[in-house]
């Protein structure tokens, strides 16, 4: 059972990739990432591929209520037990088949999509949920980087065209690791904030 202080921060054994000794800095990107977020959410949030539901629960400090969704149900499970609060929840649900039932305020998926096999579709029915916005992260214009469980190159337009339309405009995008001359391949960290048409006002 992982020790309170890493609740969220780790990954099932079996997701090697996080166990590396890069497993450090990429908690640290995720959470850098989710409280990116938190700067535009409000309202009800759906945390999508939430994981242990470390970033669910960073969500849940800037929100009404907060709910966590993800295909790991040893990690759910866990996390309903031993980390109960009064607004938060958590779902099994697998993202590839995922259909929603009712509307959230906010949609936030970080550092999902490129797992998934058909990450258009899942953007597609996040932006049909989310009556405010989506906040999306992935690593932005590296074909096969290092993490094995990759399996969808990104690219921004793939992003843009399908959140990016029917009056959604995207209104935050933020880098947030750089190139590095020792890591020219190393991928870059993009967090894109979509808003509905509506909603448009409140950031521009």
């Amino acid at each position: 059972m992982p020790r309170r202080g890493l609740i969220g921060e780790e990954r099932r054994p079996s997701y090697n990739y996080w166990l590396t000794r890069d497993s450090h800095a990429m908690k640290k990107a995720m959470r850098t990432r989710y409280k990116y977020a938190c700067q535009h959410i409000s309202g009800l949030v759906y945390d999508m591929a939430c994981g242990w539901g470390f970033g669910t629960n960073i969500l849940a400090d800037h929100c009404r209520y907060a709910i966590g969704i993800d295909a790991d149900k040893e990690a759910i499970d866990f996390v309903k037990g031993y980390n109960p609060r009064a607004n938060v929840e958590y779902h099994v649900q697998d993202l590839e088949k995922w259909m929603p039932e009712s509307h959230c305020d906010w949609v936030v998926t970080l550092e999902t999509i490129e797992h998934l096999k058909d990450p258009i579709g899942f953007l597609k029915r996040c932006r049909d949920i989310a009556e405010v916005g989506v906040v999306v992260s992935a690593p932005i214009g590296v074909k096969k980087p290092k993490n094995p469980f990759h399996i969808t190159d990104v690219t921004h337009e793939m992003i843009d065209d399908t959140l990016g339309c029917g009056g959604w405009r995207n209104t935050n995008l933020e880098v947030m690791e750089h190139r590095r001359e020792d890591k020219p391949n190393l991928p870059l960290g993009t967090v894109y904030v979509y808003q509905a048409p509506a909603h448009l006002s409140y950031s521009i």
